[in-house]
């Protein structure tokens, strides 16, 4: 089960890397460039309490450039979010969506099986530390670095 959620993560990464370029030149009404970054959000269930499951992210460290875009994607059958974490905390009302720029405060808002964010755009260089609301404290965490 766990090999057929990465296959079917892998060609869903690879179709929508492939309809980035359809993304709209025109967003919020300034130009931007079509590259997206497409980030899966899932969380393993087999676990046991001797050897926990992986989880998290794919990538689990996405590298992005300033003026892309980074949309989360859940290719699991639990709830999830992406939240920025901000001095070691999550902000307060992150079970909603919020923020639209990197460098501002931002969550996915809870994502259900099969959906997808808004597009988060990349505004700063930096290294951003996110993770998931619901599972946090089972290791669903990931970092984006963002380059100039």
């Amino acid at each position: 089960m766990t090999l057929l959620r990465y296959f079917c993560g892998a060609i869903l990464l690879t179709a929508v890397a492939m309809q980035s370029s359809a993304f709209a030149d025109e967003y919020g009404g300034k130009k931007q460039p079509a590259k997206v970054v497409w980030v899966a959000v899932y969380l393993d269930e087999k676990s046991t309490d001797a050897k926990p499951a992986a989880r998290g992210y794919t990538p689990a460290q996405a590298k992005v450039h300033v003026g892309d875009h980074i949309v989360f994607f859940n290719i699991d059958d639990e709830v999830h979010t992406a939240t920025l974490r901000l001095a070691g905390a999550f902000p307060p009302g992150a079970m909603k969506p919020m923020g639209h720029n990197i460098s501002d405060v931002w969550s996915t808002g809870d994502l259900k099986a099969n959906g997808e964010s808004s597009p988060i755009l990349v505004d700063k260089a930096g290294t951003y530390t996110y993770g998931c609301i619901h599972h946090f404290s089972v290791g669903q965490q990931g970092t984006i670095v963002a380059e100039p």
